[in-house]
């Protein structure tokens, strides 16, 4: 029975809607098989080994469920059940960001639409525009309208007001998906590829800072040892090929040293304040000291 309920889930919601299997499965996937030096999560290993060994029609039926991969909308959130617990997040968050998630979703929906509200406030204060403003606070069916609207007249476009998906792409038939609660899958997909580019980016990036950061350290403390395992860290870190252009250089060394140097001798206090009139001109306006 176990299997024959398992079995219903993969073919109707396709493999990532399988309970458990991105919460339980992939992490193990990732932990047995993922590689250290790439910069993919373990659901984006499975999901590149998927399409790589069946290819992108077939793997797209693996991973999406035949419905909605035949209908072009994403339906594995509808039909499976991949947050058996809590929802997932694909981007690329720190812990104090997992748990404030985590804390909204055992909240309920009465604290998400208050939350709502408040973050459309603050896409209005910003002048991101007051209709993207009230579609932000709008109640989930509402929402869902204001969006099949804005995606039939100019298509899927971000807070800055770039293009993600056109008009043409999202299509009639799209908006229409969109207007009964349904996210078009060629909407759902980029925005997966885009969330996966940033990831990916993020934890690169990342891990040039902290290398770059342990070496200064070692410096700074005068510690051979650490030099040296930072040494070490860093030319494995440029032996990966995708991390040519952020490749640790001995002039990115130099200049990252040269940086901290300058940074710590301007820190006020532990603060730095980059523009140093305006740092003056903030240090004349401060009240005076009571302690």
């Amino acid at each position: 029975q176990l299997a024959g309920i398992m079995g219903m889930y993969a073919l109707m919601a396709g493999a990532l809607g399988v309970p458990l299997m991105q919460q339980l499965v992939i992490p193990l996937y990732g932990l047995i098989f993922g590689d250290l030096d790439d910069e993919k999560s373990a659901k984006e290993e499975f999901q590149h080994l998927v399409l790589e060994v069946l290819g992108p029609q077939l793997g797209g039926v693996v991973l999406d469920g035949v419905p909605g991969y035949v209908t072009g909308t994403s339906l594995t959130a509808r039909l499976g059940m991949p947050d058996l617990w809590f929802q997932t997040d694909d981007r690329e968050r720190t812990g104090e960001d997992y748990w404030n998630t985590m804390t909204n979703e055992m909240l309920g929906p009465i604290w998400g639409l208050g939350r709502n509200v408040y973050r459309g406030y603050g896409v209005v204060r910003d002048g991101k525009g007051v209709a993207r403003g009230v579609e932000t606070m709008m109640p989930t069916f509402a929402k869902n309208l204001m969006k099949s609207w804005r995606y039939a007249q100019e298509g899927v476009v971000d807070m800055r007001g770039d293009t993600v998906v056109s008009a043409a792409d999202v299509g009639f038939a799209g908006a229409l998906k969109q207007a009964l609660g349904f996210t078009p899958a060629v909407v759902a997909e980029q925005q997966d590829r885009n969330t996966e580019k940033k990831n990916m980016e993020k934890r690169m990036t990342s891990r040039r800072k902290a290398l770059l950061n342990a070496y200064s350290g070692a410096v700074e403390r005068r510690d051979e040892g650490g030099k040296t395992r930072a040494l070490a860290d860093i030319a494995r870190f440029n032996a990966v090929p995708i991390h040519a252009p952020l490749a640790i250089t001995p002039q990115a060394i130099r200049a990252s040293l040269a940086t901290r140097a300058r940074l710590s001798g301007r820190a006020e206090h532990g603060v730095i304040i980059q523009n140093q009139r305006l740092n003056r001109l903030i240090n004349d306006g401060m009240p005076p000291r009571v302690y």
